[in-house]
């Protein structure tokens, strides 16, 4: 997880599409999820290759008043441990 250590936050869960627009499209809904600003870690028995190309859908609370916002992240399965998880990095388009 070294490279999802910076600005940790546990999440309650995610929609995980994977392998999007392709024929080999999945959705998951994953429980447990630690976000960062690089990336995400998925707690799950679900083994993905590295490289596998995803879209993160998940909701966070923000501010004072605890106010939800929902959010897309972009990414690629950089890590995947069998029957513990998997490490998403989030790619970013300037």
């Amino acid at each position: 997880m070294e490279i999802i250590n910076n600005g940790l936050e546990e999440i309650m869960s995610a929609l995980v599409l994977v392998n999007p627009g392709t024929q080999k499209e999945r959705i998951y809904f994953i429980r447990e999820v630690v976000t960062s600003s690089s990336g995400a870690w998925f707690r799950t028995d679900l083994n993905l290759s590295r490289g596998t190309p995803t879209h993160v859908i998940c909701r966070l609370n923000y501010g004072t008043e605890q106010r939800t916002i929902r959010i897309k992240f972009f990414g690629k399965v950089v890590r995947s441990e069998p029957g513990e998880g998997f490490a998403v990095a989030f790619e970013y388009n300037c």
